[in-house]
């Protein structure tokens, strides 16, 4: 990059190069949404947009969580990104699962039906009963 060049050139390839050289690790949580948002997003600047998903939410968790009806509120987040969060999320549960089922080492009837624990504002079957289902 140049002097001339904006900041922005070249931002999504030290994004990635950042990724694949030293880990997610390195990743702050606005950074690891950019990078999923460059792939659902490709020509614009997505930055921003994670920002503000983290801004509303407060977390990858809450964000992950969030009904795709809500997700669309957040300006640059249109069905489409909000149906590819949706998927990201199934799939963390699925993977969850997957390696929950792997140690399981219980010796019950039901222990085929044990499910990893869940995030309550994703989950409806968590709210109270006394509170209104969303």
């Amino acid at each position: 990059m140049t002097e001339d060049a904006p900041h922005w050139q070249g931002h999504r390839e030290r994004l990635r190069t950042k990724l694949l050289t030293r880990g997610a690790e390195a990743l702050d949580d606005y950074e690891i949404l950019e990078v999923l948002l460059m792939a659902f997003i490709p020509r614009r600047d997505v930055k921003p947009i994670a920002k503000a998903l983290e801004r509303q939410f407060g977390g990858l968790s809450a964000i992950l969580a969030a009904p795709a009806e809500v997700l669309v509120k957040v300006d640059g987040v249109g069905e489409t990104v909000a149906a590819y969060l949706k998927a990201i999320d199934e799939l963390h549960s699925r993977a969850a699962l997957e390696e929950l089922k792997a140690r399981e080492v219980i010796s019950s009837s039901r222990a085929d039906r044990i499910r990893p624990p869940r995030n309550p504002a994703r989950d409806a079957r968590a709210v109270p009963r006394d509170l209104p289902r969303p």
